[in-house]
């Protein structure tokens, strides 16, 4: 979900006149409102993100396919080894784009994302020690989080390819914070509804513990994402269709 708004930012920021759509508005390096002119670019294709844009190799927003996350942490009172797999959020298309800052002599981009609500589900296959909890299993796993606020730093470098500039990214930079969350995991204790509603219980009440040790993983994971993604539209373009004058 924020790999597609990412990437969509910065497609923004760089298409050229005659490789966009229609419904796209070209901003202008040159610009002095640049910052100004991309953001309102953004969201006003919010409609086309929640169904996709084929031709920045974007799939529909809504749903969005996480896939899979892999979590190793631990210290004294938390362990959590785990692997989400088959993650699928909704909600993401209410996002919003604000401090949009474009710096195009250093080629970097710094941008913030609020989203207001999103829902999940998918699989998990868990080992975890959290307090006066363990368990271990596996299962189905369903949630939401409300107010995130996202930050995304850019870096980008030219590279010569054939003879050519073009553009590409070093690994994006994220933060993430999580206003509130609510889990649950299915076929806890094989579907004891007292454990398993026990456990759940004791899940949500310690939520920010899940949310510092899973951060890490879910922002690499992202971070990962918006980097290949990101240089996948860079390679379709010259540094000169990118960035025109």
């Amino acid at each position: 979900m924020l790999v597609k708004v990412t990437v969509l930012v910065f497609g923004l920021l760089c298409l050229a006149d005659g490789k966009l759509p229609s419904y796209f508005h070209v901003c202008k390096r040159t610009d002095p409102n640049l910052d100004k002119c991309v953001t309102e670019a953004v969201m006003t294709l919010k409609p086309q993100l929640s169904k996709g844009i084929p031709e920045l190799q974007i799939p529909p927003l809504e749903p969005f396919n996480l896939d899979t996350i892999i979590l190793k942490s631990g210290n004294s009172g938390v362990r959590i080894d785990a692997n989400f797999t088959k993650l699928v959020a909704t909600g993401a298309s209410g996002f919003e784009v604000y401090d949009l800052k474009c710096d195009i002599p250093k080629n970097v981009f710094l941008f913030k994302l609020k989203i207001p609500h999103l829902e999940f589900n998918g699989d998990y296959d868990i080992d975890m020690n959290v307090l006066v909890l363990k368990y271990k299993g596996s299962g189905p796993i369903s949630g939401n989080f409300s107010n995130l606020d996202v930050q995304v730093e850019l870096k980008g470098q030219i590279k010569k390819i054939d003879g050519k500039n073009y553009q590409t990214f070093k690994k994006i930079g994220i933060e993430l914070k999580v206003g509130s969350s609510h889990l649950k995991l299915g076929n806890l204790f094989l579907n004891q509804r007292g454990l398993g509603d026990a456990t759940n219980q004791v899940v949500n009440d310690n939520a920010d513990i899940f949310l510092r040790e899973i951060r890490p993983a879910l922002v690499n994971s992202l971070s990962e994402k918006f980097t290949e993604t990101a240089n996948k539209v860079c390679r379709m373009f010259t540094y000169d269709e990118l960035f025109p004058l």
